[in-house]
Protein backbone atom coordinates (compact mmCIF):
# COMPACT_ATOMS: atom_id res chain seq x y z
CA UNK A 1 0.00 0.00 0.00
CA UNK A 2 1.10 3.58 -0.59
CA UNK A 3 0.99 6.54 1.82
CA UNK A 4 -1.60 9.11 0.77
CA UNK A 5 -2.05 12.84 1.46
CA UNK A 6 -5.45 14.12 0.37
CA UNK A 7 -7.75 17.11 1.03
CA UNK A 8 -10.79 16.61 3.23
CA UNK A 9 -13.90 15.60 1.30
CA UNK A 10 -12.08 13.65 -1.43
CA UNK A 11 -12.35 9.88 -1.98
CA UNK A 12 -9.36 7.64 -1.30
CA UNK A 13 -8.45 4.07 -2.22
CA UNK A 14 -5.78 1.79 -0.74
CA UNK A 15 -4.85 -1.36 -2.66
CA UNK A 16 -2.52 -4.30 -2.10
CA UNK A 17 -2.05 -7.83 -3.39
CA UNK A 18 -1.24 -11.07 -1.59
CA UNK A 19 0.47 -14.06 -3.16
CA UNK A 20 -0.48 -17.37 -1.60
CA UNK A 21 1.87 -20.33 -2.04
CA UNK A 22 -0.67 -23.06 -1.21
CA UNK A 23 -4.01 -23.68 -2.87
CA UNK A 24 -6.74 -21.48 -1.28
CA UNK A 25 -9.12 -24.40 -0.72
CA UNK A 26 -6.44 -26.17 1.36
CA UNK A 27 -5.55 -23.16 3.46
CA UNK A 28 -7.83 -20.11 3.08
CA UNK A 29 -6.54 -16.64 3.88
CA UNK A 30 -8.04 -14.63 6.73
CA UNK A 31 -8.09 -10.85 6.32
CA UNK A 32 -8.18 -8.09 8.93
CA UNK A 33 -8.25 -4.41 8.06
CA UNK A 34 -7.13 -2.04 10.84
CA UNK A 35 -7.21 1.72 11.31
CA UNK A 36 -4.79 2.91 14.00
CA UNK A 37 -4.66 -0.62 15.43
CA UNK A 38 -8.44 -1.13 15.64
CA UNK A 39 -10.52 -3.25 13.30
CA UNK A 40 -12.09 -0.98 10.71
CA UNK A 41 -15.83 -0.35 10.84
CA UNK A 42 -17.30 -0.87 7.39
CA UNK A 43 -20.19 1.49 6.72
CA UNK A 44 -21.76 3.80 4.19
CA UNK A 45 -18.46 5.70 3.62
CA UNK A 46 -16.01 2.81 4.01
CA UNK A 47 -15.96 -0.30 1.83
CA UNK A 48 -13.50 -3.22 1.84
CA UNK A 49 -13.11 -5.76 -0.92
CA UNK A 50 -10.83 -8.82 -0.85
CA UNK A 51 -10.85 -11.45 -3.55
CA UNK A 52 -8.19 -13.74 -5.01
CA UNK A 53 -5.35 -12.05 -3.12
CA UNK A 54 -6.43 -8.50 -3.99
CA UNK A 55 -7.41 -6.12 -1.17
CA UNK A 56 -9.06 -2.73 -1.74
CA UNK A 57 -10.13 -0.19 0.89
CA UNK A 58 -12.32 2.69 -0.32
CA UNK A 59 -13.18 5.69 1.84
CA UNK A 60 -15.65 8.24 0.48
CA UNK A 61 -15.51 11.91 1.51
CA UNK A 62 -12.54 11.58 3.88
CA UNK A 63 -12.66 13.46 7.17
CA UNK A 64 -9.82 14.39 9.53
CA UNK A 65 -10.87 11.45 11.77
CA UNK A 66 -10.03 9.09 8.89
CA UNK A 67 -6.35 10.08 9.06
CA UNK A 68 -3.90 7.58 10.52
CA UNK A 69 -2.31 4.23 9.80
CA UNK A 70 -4.18 1.60 7.78
CA UNK A 71 -3.01 -2.01 8.05
CA UNK A 72 -4.01 -5.07 6.07
CA UNK A 73 -3.23 -8.30 7.95
CA UNK A 74 -3.43 -11.56 6.05
CA UNK A 75 -2.92 -14.91 7.76
CA UNK A 76 -3.22 -18.63 7.19
CA UNK A 77 -1.78 -21.75 8.84
CA UNK A 78 1.66 -21.01 7.38
CA UNK A 79 2.05 -17.48 8.73
CA UNK A 80 1.00 -13.86 8.62
CA UNK A 81 1.83 -10.87 6.45
CA UNK A 82 1.00 -7.18 6.89
CA UNK A 83 0.98 -4.12 4.69
CA UNK A 84 0.62 -0.61 6.13
CA UNK A 85 0.13 2.89 4.78
CA UNK A 86 -0.64 6.27 6.28
CA UNK A 87 -3.46 8.60 5.36
CA UNK A 88 -2.95 12.31 6.00
CA UNK A 89 -6.12 14.39 5.55
CA UNK A 90 -5.66 18.10 4.89
CA UNK A 91 -8.56 19.99 6.53
CA UNK A 92 -10.43 22.36 4.21
CA UNK A 93 -11.94 24.41 7.03
CA UNK A 94 -10.92 25.71 10.41
CA UNK A 95 -14.12 24.50 12.06
CA UNK A 96 -13.52 22.07 14.91
CA UNK A 97 -16.29 19.47 14.91
CA UNK A 98 -15.12 17.85 18.14
CA UNK A 99 -16.96 18.81 21.33
CA UNK A 100 -14.86 20.42 24.00
CA UNK A 101 -16.30 18.10 26.64
CA UNK A 102 -16.95 19.21 30.21
CA UNK A 103 -14.67 22.24 29.90
CA UNK A 104 -16.80 23.53 27.02
CA UNK A 105 -20.04 22.87 28.90
CA UNK A 106 -18.79 24.76 31.95
CA UNK A 107 -17.88 27.72 29.75
CA UNK A 108 -21.38 27.72 28.25
CA UNK A 109 -22.96 27.55 31.72
CA UNK A 110 -21.03 30.66 32.76
CA UNK A 111 -22.51 32.75 29.94
CA UNK A 112 -25.12 35.25 31.11
CA UNK A 113 -28.70 34.25 30.48
CA UNK A 114 -30.24 35.82 27.44
CA UNK A 115 -32.75 38.50 28.36
CA UNK A 116 -35.57 39.68 26.19
CA UNK A 117 -36.20 43.37 25.78
CA UNK A 118 -39.16 44.99 24.14
CA UNK A 119 -39.36 48.43 22.63
CA UNK A 120 -41.61 50.82 24.51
Amino acid sequence: MQNIVIPEGQNVTFECTVQQQQQPQDNPLEFKILHNGHEIQIGNRIAVQHEFGYVRIEIDSVKPDDAGIYTVKVANNFGESTSTASLNVIPTSNIDYHPAGLKGMKTIEKLPEQQEYSAA
